[in-house]
């Protein structure tokens, strides 16, 4: 005949246990995390090949884009921007050329008058500035950069892209 006992277990043995579950779940956590980065990381990776082709197809002076794109160091400059002008020729003026800066000026932003004088060689058209604006905002939006709330912030925000663009371009 077999007896059966049952002893308790000790305090230890369930303190461990605990642990080694809440050190499981700390590690599912982290490897989720892990994923969704790099879900989210080849998302980015993806948007950013499409823009740059899509920009290198509209030909003219984009078409650099077919054959370079801006490298890491550049693209993290386009995601912060660093000025303070209320005047936003002054984010163009260096690098376009007197008509290009009398179109983005006049027709663009509907200025009447600039502090600043254009000084630089790069010559766009009406319809390319559009798709440089356009495909600014677009940069902005797979990254994430624009406020929910202040819109000023955002157009600001995008003329630096698209500045940072023409920048790229004159290189």
């Amino acid at each position: 005949m077999a007896y059966w006992y049952t002893y308790a277990i000790p305090s230890w043995e369930t303190e461990l246990e605990e642990m080694e579950l809440e050190m499981n779940e700390e590690y599912a956590e982290e490897e989720l995390y892990d994923r969704e980065l790099a879900k989210y990381e080849m998302w980015l990776f993806d948007q950013k090949m499409d823009l740059y082709e899509d920009f290198g197809a509209c030909g003219g002076p984009f078409t650099k884009f077919d054959y370079q794109t801006p490298n890491p160091y550049t693209e993290d400059n386009w995601c912060t921007p660093s000025f303070r002008t209320a005047d936003p020729m002054g984010l163009f003026y260096r690098y376009i050329n007197q008509r290009t800066f009398d179109i983005l000026m006049k027709d663009i932003f509907k200025m009447r008058t600039s502090h600043y004088r254009a000084w630089g060689t790069q010559s766009y058209s009406y319809d390319q500035l559009k798709t440089l604006i356009l495909f600014a905002e677009r940069w902005c939006h797979i990254h994430i950069l624009y406020d929910d709330v202040d819109d000023y912030y955002n157009y600001k925000l995008t003329l630096w892209v698209a500045s940072r663009i023409v920048l790229f371009l004159n290189r």
